[in-house]
């Protein structure tokens, strides 16, 4: 397991496909990370991995944010 400590603006790439950065969000019991990654990529929350509830491709995935 990697673990960094990010500031505002900072981001790590895994591969050269799929970049998290920090999105400057940070409450007392959570932190907001935005994900980019090619849409065959299927992204989960950690929550919806277990006990097999994983969602099936096709089934609604987060909507992409687009930089502009």
């Amino acid at each position: 397991m990697l673990v960094v400590s990010l500031a505002e603006g900072d981001y790590i790439m895994i591969g050269d496909k799929i970049r998290v950065h920090f999105d400057h969000k940070v409450s007392r019991d959570s932190l907001s990370l935005g994900i980019e990654a090619p849409r065959d990529i299927q992204i989960l929350r950690g929550k919806l991995c277990e006990g097999g509830k994983a969602q099936k491709p096709g089934h609604q995935r987060a909507k992409k944010k687009v930089s502009t």
